[in-house]
């Protein structure tokens, strides 16, 4: 015959990521078992989640594991390897936003430090 004995080891409990959205919450934790949290949530929920998961945290342990769910990017289908550098960075910056004057300072900036960099090396390469 087997009996079972309950030893003083402490519960587990998983909650899920909605745990937080009942405005009651902090009642229903207690403090003699150990949590954890798992789920994939975005970036904006993650940072949501984190003031409640601090205090959660002073409240008893908390074992959480969130991963970021990977945000869809479109490719430029024009971005190819045969772009110029110069035409792959000004599409680069055109499509994050900036406006032409920044623009044209990143690629004067860029074009003054490879000219530095291996100007030299080409002259020296190039016979007179």
């Amino acid at each position: 015959m087997v009996d079972f004995i309950r030893t003083p080891a402490r519960e587990f409990r998983t909650l899920a990521t909605d745990f937080f959205s009942d405005p009651d919450w902090e009642s229903k934790v207690d403090p003699e078992t150990i949590y954890r949290i798992k789920g994939e949530v975005t970036r904006e929920e993650r940072d949501t989640l984190r003031p409640f998961v601090n205090r959660f945290m002073e409240i008893t342990p908390l074992l959480y594991k969130l991963t970021v769910k990977r945000e869809m990017r479109v490719r430029d289908e024009k971005m190819t390897e045969d772009l110029k550098e110069e035409d792959a960075m000004r599409r680069y910056l055109a499509q994050k936003g900036y406006d032409e004057e920044f623009i044209n300072l990143c690629l004067q900036t860029f074009n003054e430090s490879v000219g530095e960099q291996f100007g030299e090396q080409i002259t020296d390469v190039i016979p007179a």
